[in-house]
């Protein structure tokens, strides 16, 4: 996954209904996206 690229941008923050304000809407201050680095590990293994 690319996070950087406008599509995924628009499915954690883009509007209202985006995961990042369903999360602050919860109750919760933020979030931590876990993994972000896993593509490292698909790219050096031929998995």
């Amino acid at each position: 996954m690319k996070y950087w690229q406008e599509g995924w941008q628009k499915i954690i923050f883009g509007n209202d209904n985006s995961y990042i304000y369903m999360i602050v809407d919860a109750g919760f201050d933020g979030a931590y996206m876990d993994g972000i680095d896993a593509f490292e590990h698909f790219e050096s293994n031929n998995d």
